[in-house]
């Protein structure tokens, strides 16, 4: 190919080869299958490979924010306990108006 692009006259030839000129010259003959086939399996363990890190970090993630997200809603559920416990020590937690809201066994 490079001689190809300097017969018709390119002079911008790229500097870095071409994937089927780092392995085999003009003159050797062309892979065999098996060659081939462990060559694909060999690129395709690779990229399977990528996949299962990018899922992992994904998950990782994932995972951390859920845990971020429960501390946070113990933390506010806790504060809210809290709050009431002291509103009910101090009498201020329950209302007569907040009575009829919460009576069972009838519509609101």
């Amino acid at each position: 190919m490079r001689q190809q692009l300097a017969a018709n006259g390119h002079s911008a030839i790229p500097s870095a080869p071409n994937g089927h000129e780092t392995r085999f010259n003009a003159s050797a003959p062309p892979p065999n299958i098996g060659e081939a086939l462990n060559d694909m399996g060999t690129e395709l363990g690779e990229t399977a490979q990528s996949v299962f890190d990018f899922f992992a970090s994904l998950l990782s993630t994932f995972t951390v924010q859920c845990q971020v997200c429960s501390v946070q809603s113990a933390s506010t559920i806790h504060e809210q306990v809290l709050t009431y416990g002291e509103n009910l020590c101090q009498g201020g937690a329950y209302d007569e108006e907040d009575a009829a809201d919460l009576r069972l066994g009838e519509p609101v």
